[in-house]
C-alpha cells in the first residue's frame, strides 16, 4: 500500500500551509474555472495558485477535482457513458 502514513501528512499539510489559504467552499467554486484552464493550457497552477495550493491539501477537493476532470477529459473525447448506463450502473454498485 503506497498511502502516505496520516502523521506525515499532516506533518506536510502543516508545512505547506500558506498565510493567505481558500476555504473548500471557495475552492469548489473556482473548480469548474480551475479543470477548463487545466485541460486548455495545463497552466492552472500558475494561474490559480490558491485553487491549486487548496488541491494539494485537502482530499476531499481533490477528490472533486479528479472526478470533474475525468468528466470534462469524456466529454471532450465524445466518450460520456448515456444516462441510462450509468443508472444502471449505480443500481449494481450502490
Amino acid at each position: 500500500m503506497n498511502e502516505e502514513a496520516p502523521f506525515k501528512r499532516w506533518i506536510r499539510q502543516v508545512r505547506d500551509t500558506q498565510e493567505n489559504e481558500i476555504d473548500c467552499s471557495e475552492c469548489l467554486e473556482q473548480l469548474s474555472n480551475f479543470v477548463d484552464l487545466e485541460l486548455a493550457l495545463g497552466e492552472a497552477g500558475k494561474r490559480m495558485p490558491q485553487v491549486s495550493q487548496h488541491l494539494h491539501q485537502c482530499t476531499v477537493c481533490r477528490e472533486e477535482y479528479e472526478v470533474l476532470e475525468e468528466l470534462a477529459r469524456l466529454e471532450i473525447d465524445d466518450a460520456l457513458p448515456e444516462q441510462a448506463d450509468l443508472i444502471e450502473k449505480l443500481k449494481r454498485n450502490p
